[in-house]
């Protein structure tokens, strides 16, 4: 499975989860969305909320891979008593209702997964597991970086990148980096005249617009990849896998 598999049930993504995304997963955090139409009912809470992790651990990832398919789980134990590391520690009310026990080795951290409420403006954290409340701050707080892909860097994402910064200005607080680049573009080109012109017209001067190369680099260091048509996307996969998701 594909983070963008575990994310396909929320409504909305915001920055600050994504951050949490990139960072945590696959890892020790679980995710609060609030859920759309195509999430299954009996998994969405009476707030209309749906929990989404992306566990690292060979087992459930193989099955969810070979099967093509996402996992519906609960945790391994009753309401208010310890987590087990192992098959050996679950309790005798929990284990004569369990049909079949899948071995999978001893838990690889031994502790539960930290929850996160992404529905909220900072997010908020409802248990601290595995990732503490410091480690979560620090990623979502940290400036965003939202990054537009063309093909050439001088037309759409020049104009999408001029467009975003406008949108962003004075309405947000936090610090945010809006910035652009063309997988097979050459550096230093101004935008070409016409993005120019249509720029113009909207009342946004792009004329100080250099093209700018994409890199390895600067894909890793973006939160939020945009771009401008598919092919765009299998390039900047083949190159840098670890981008999926963003």
């Amino acid at each position: 499975a594909r983070k963008e598999d575990f994310i396909s049930f929320a409504e909305v993504v915001l920055l600050s989860a994504q951050k949490l995304i990139n960072k945590f997963w696959p890892g020790p955090l679980t995710l609060l969305f609030k859920a759309n139409k195509a999430s299954p009912a009996s998994l969405v809470s009476k707030e209309g909320k749906i929990g989404m992790r992306f566990p690292d651990h060979p087992v459930p990832n193989n099955i969810t891979k070979k099967g093509g398919l996402l996992l519906a789980t609960t945790s391994a134990n009753l309401a208010g008593a310890l987590s087990p590391s192992n098959p050996q520690q679950l309790g005798k009310t929990l284990a004569k209702n369990i049909d079949l026990i899948l071995e999978g080795g001893e838990t690889l951290i031994g502790k539960e997964s930290s929850i996160v409420d992404v529905t909220y403006l900072p997010p908020r954290l409802l248990r601290e597991g595995s990732l503490s409340s410091e480690e979560i701050e620090q990623t979502w707080k940290k400036e965003s970086n939202i990054l537009f892909v063309c093909t050439g860097n001088t037309c759409r994402s020049p104009m999408a990148e001029a467009i975003a910064r406008r949108l962003w200005q004075g309405r947000i607080r936090d610090k945010m980096k809006i910035h652009s680049a063309g997988t097979v573009a050459l550096p230093g080109f101004r935008a070409s005249p016409l993005s120019t012109k249509m720029m113009k017209k909207r009342g946004i001067d792009i004329n100080l617009h250099r093209s700018t190369p994409l890199t390895t680099k600067t894909v890793e260091e973006a939160d939020l990849i945009l771009v401008m048509e598919q092919e765009h996307r299998k390039q900047i996969l083949h190159t840098s896998p670890s981008a999926e998701g963003k």
